[in-house]
């Protein structure tokens, strides 16, 4: 089932499982959602690694927050 546009109003889709592998000197990315619709996509090894560093800053900023709440309590 392939992906639907989404509109600015619509809840995004909850994320079912996602692929990275090697494909022909770049990377393919499938990304499904738990309805059943999947993306393919591919991306350069520098896109990946943007990618990969965007998450590991927002998995530090949320790591600091949980720390934090959890000194409060």
């Amino acid at each position: 089932m392939a992906a639907q546009p989404r509109t600015e109003n619509a809840a995004p889709a909850t994320l079912g499982k996602f692929t990275v592998t090697p494909s022909d000197g770049a990377f393919r990315m499938r990304i499904e959602t738990e309805g059943g619709d999947v993306l393919d996509l591919t991306a350069t090894r520098e896109q990946i690694d943007v990618l990969a560093d965007h998450l590991d800053d927002l998995l530090a900023e949320t790591e600091e927050d949980d720390e934090a709440e959890e000194d409060e309590d």
